[in-house]
């Protein structure tokens, strides 16, 4: 990758996936999992991603609902004088 800021994330996306530990399991040769057994702080890396991401989920309260939305749209078109 050449360019560094890409890179540098790539390595920390790589890095964070490597060290979770909070979901950790290894294959048995019989094809079945085991989970990792686990004496460290936990690291669960879709929580650092989700921590980290630039995009913030709303909460059901801060979302208007359908009929908010509909009544909010009325009004605005009741205020610029295109309600018939």
């Amino acid at each position: 990758v050449a360019e560094p800021q890409i890179k540098d994330q790539l390595l920390w996306i790589l890095r964070t996936q490597l060290e979770d530990n909070v979901k950790a399991s290894s294959v048995m040769s019989d094809g079945s999992y085991c989970r990792k057994a686990n004496n460290m702080l936990p690291v669960n890396s879709q929580e650092t991603f989700m921590d980290s991401s630039i995009h913030q989920a709303e909460s059901p309260e801060e979302k208007p609902g359908l009929f908010q939305r509909l009544w909010r749209a009325i009004l605005e078109k009741y205020r610029q004088g295109r309600f018939s």
